[in-house]
């Protein structure tokens, strides 16, 4: 089993909401997409990324324009092959601190960080 604990500390009562910007995306499955680059990105979610949810911004280090990736991404999105999460901020537009951790549970439960990029 893999968890995903992500804290939040804010100024407020911390109450948030989804902006309608997406940086986050996981892989649900594979589907028939025209863009190559769409190809490239669903092949990266599946296999280099394990499923796993992975940043926009990483495409760019595998080669992928950015108007590419966000093209490509409409498109797997369209086609529900890959699901978006929307950024979120605190609704009274305060500073927010958030941490991410990543903890997977095998024999000896395993706590593993991705350094910030």
């Amino acid at each position: 089993m893999v968890i995903a604990l992500e804290p939040f500390i804010s100024q407020s009562n911390g109450r948030v909401e989804e902006t309608g910007v997406v940086e986050i995306y996981q892989y649900l499955q594979d589907r028939p997409v025209r863009l190559p680059s769409a190809r490239k990105i669903l092949q990266l979610a599946r296999d280099k990324y394990h499923g796993l949810p992975f940043a926009k911004r990483w495409l760019i280090k595998e080669g992928i324009t950015p108007l590419g990736a966000s093209l490509a991404l409409k498109q797997l999105e369209a086609v529900n092959a890959i699901k978006p999460f929307p950024v979120l901020r605190e609704i009274e537009n305060r500073a927010i601190a958030q941490a991410e951790h990543t903890i997977i549970v095998d024999k000896e439960p395993v706590v593993t960080t991705r350094p910030k990029e």
